[in-house]
């Protein structure tokens, strides 16, 4: 008997009162007890971390209801990783077009369809593993590295890639179970160029990285000024722009790159201290 059945069985044992004051009790635990109570693996941490997300996307009728980034600077958004502040600064900017390329598939969520169908007419998913789509429709997927040139030059309207760059070149074994034994930390330069191939002029490809103190944890690199800076000059001489955004017991805020530098990964967060959220807008050519 697999372990839905047994929970299956069990509700059906217990009384429907017992039923109701646990939904309740549950209910209370996500609103009421600090996320950083919680391992990031955690039911309670992701069911939390889910309906923030669902809150700020799903109950909006269309991209540009989204609210704006300072009503983040809420107790409810406090302790949820980088993703609550990512999705609204990203949707928000999508301009539309026929095609959306998405690295890393962060974008691959329920909370995203509909803003995504209503920007683009096709939407395509790339990662180093393949992903179930949220949508068989309009929605398509490769499995590939960024770093590996299979795209025609200017074929998206939009590139996104959301907390993806500090993976590439470093060891993701915990994705794909095969191990990079030579680690090529500096090879988000060569992906960002090739993100920047890709797309039309004209048209805009959107960055979030983990920023703050300078680290190499194996598996992911947390962003410094300098590697922003490096990220900022691969993009020349195209139009870039980079916002920073930084966690607090308030919720997350815009901040000063200042602001951000000593932020630890991990230290009183799930995840990301601070992100930089950088756009690239191709030059007409």
């Amino acid at each position: 008997m697999t372990w839905v059945a047994v929970r299956q069985f069990l509700k059906l044992l217990t009384p429907p009162l017992a039923l109701s004051l646990y939904r309740q009790l549950r209910q209370w635990a996500l609103q009421s007890i600090p996320g950083h109570r919680f391992t990031n693996n955690s039911r309670i941490y992701k069911a939390k971390r889910h309906a923030a997300l669902t809150s700020l996307c799903v109950q909006f009728p269309g991209w540009s209801a989204l609210p704006d980034l300072p009503s983040l600077s809420r107790p409810e958004f406090a302790y949820i990783d980088e993703r609550v502040v990512e999705y609204p600064w990203v949707l928000r900017r999508l301009v539309g077009g026929q095609r959306l390329l998405d690295v890393g598939c962060v974008l691959n969520y329920d909370f995203c369809v509909n803003i995504l169908k209503a920007k683009y007419q096709q939407i395509y998913f790339q990662n180093l593993v393949p992903q179930a789509l949220v949508s068989e429709r309009s929605f398509f997927q490769v499995v590939q590295d960024i770093r590996v040139p299979i795209w025609y030059e200017g074929t998206f309207d939009t590139v996104t890639c959301l907390s993806t760059l500090e993976h590439v070149g470093m060891d993701n074994v915990i994705y794909t179970k095969i191990h990079e034994k030579d680690t090529r930390p500096t090879d988000y330069i060569r992906a960002v160029e090739e993100l920047i191939r890709i797309v039309k002029p004209g048209g805009q490809v959107l960055i979030t990285v983990p920023f703050g103190r300078p680290d190499n944890l194996g598996w992911i690199q947390v962003f410094g000024p300098e590697q922003v800076y490096q990220l900022m000059h691969a993009a020349k001489p195209h139009q870039a722009t980079v916002e920073f955004f930084r966690s607090s017991p308030q919720g997350w805020q815009r901040a000063s790159q200042t602001d951000c530098e000593q932020c630890i990964f991990g230290q009183d967060v799930p995840a990301a201290g601070a992100v930089a959220a950088l756009e690239i807008i191709k030059g007409q050519e």
